[in-house]
């Protein structure tokens, strides 16, 4: 999940064979924001729920065995940056952290009544209860910009990253071709999740620049 608003320069490759690629293919090169001398910031915010939302779901649909359709319940993109300088003309900083949520129906698929009883073993479906999923990501990231002298300048970044879904009452999907109910989905929960980066530049002349670096 990407900070798109934190990106300074977004450069998609999608020519193959390249020397300076690892694998054929599409290649998403993401350059971080840095700090100014100046501070700013910026804040983004986008949502949707089921009262936006159309539907398809028609009897033809129906005959062709579709229990019931798959809907929005909620979706966000929440963003905010901000960064500017600890030290004029030497020492910057940008930060950013962007959460993204969704809440969807699952087609077909509904609240077992029986789950959790140990005396029952066959499924009794709620059909005024469809079952849903759940997701939540997150990524917090800090980015440092030291110009230690006027041909050198190292660039820090620490990237903290969140997964959350099927979480709480979350459930319902689709796993080897065949529905699971809600209580049989498992939770993917992925934390801690880290990026750290450094890298450092020199320009040697107007025609050669020395690059180096580090990531984990």
């Amino acid at each position: 999940m990407p900070q798109v608003g934190s990106a300074q320069e977004v450069v998609l490759t999608i020519s193959g064979g390249l020397a300076d690629a690892e694998t054929g293919g599409v290649v998403v090169n993401v350059i971080p924001r840095e700090g100014a001398n100046t501070f700013s910031g910026q804040f983004n915010y986008s949502g949707s729920n089921d009262s936006l939302q159309g539907s398809n779901y028609t009897d033809r649909l129906k005959a062709k065995g579709l229990r019931s359709p798959a809907e929005l319940i909620s979706v966000y993109d929440v963003n905010p940056m901000f960064g500017g300088r600890i030290v004029a003309d030497k020492l910057w900083f940008y930060s950013g952290f962007r959460q993204t949520g969704a809440k969807n129906t699952v087609p077909g698929m509904f609240w077992n009544k029986n789950a959790g009883d140990p005396t029952k073993w066959i499924v009794d479906f709620d059909r005024s209860q469809p079952a849903f999923t759940t997701r939540v990501e997150r990524q917090a990231t800090l980015r440092v910009t030291w110009q230690a002298t006027p041909r050198n300048k190292f660039n820090m970044l620490w990237a903290e990253q969140y997964l959350d879904s099927n979480y709480g009452k979350g459930g319902g999907a689709e796993t080897a071709g065949q529905l699971t109910t809600p209580e049989a989905t498992p939770r993917s929960y992925y934390i801690p999740s880290r990026q750290p980066h450094v890298t450092w530049s020199s320009p040697i002349s107007g025609r050669l620049l020395a690059e180096a670096g580090w990531g984990m």
